[in-house]
């Protein structure tokens, strides 16, 4: 996932975690008659530059509704900040703030989608 001043960023639980934060946009649910949505992680990085740094989260997300073809949005969570130990916490902050970003663009969305639906089923992969 890159690399910031010696810390190495293998991404090792990025499932997990990227799941947990998904779950925590308002609605989700199990629910199998709920409105559906398919998130596909694209791309998921940090960059480093000098004293600065950027955590990236790109997926794609399609929108299901019962029958009617799916709409496709692509989405771009980030994390622009300053790098000051190149710490994993450091790094962990960043992409924690960058999977916020991404869900609260995820989450506006969908409450103009589903005003009248009140839940959403993610499904990850």
């Amino acid at each position: 996932m890159g690399q910031l001043g010696r810390t190495h960023i293998d991404g090792e639980d990025f499932n997990e975690w990227f799941t947990g934060g998904i779950t925590a946009i308002p609605g989700y649910t199990r629910d199998r008659a709920a409105p559906a949505i398919r998130i596909s992680v694209l791309k998921a990085y940090l960059q480093g530059l000098a004293t600065l740094k950027s955590a990236n989260i790109v997926v794609r997300v399609q929108f299901a509704r019962d029958g009617a073809p799916a709409a496709t949005r692509t989405y771009r969570g980030f994390d622009d900040s300053m790098n000051w130990s190149n710490s994993e916490g450091e790094i962990q902050t960043a992409f924690d703030r960058a999977l916020n970003d991404l869900t609260a663009q995820i989450g506006t969305d969908l409450k103009k989608r589903c005003k009248a639906e009140g839940a959403l089923q993610p499904e990850t992969r």
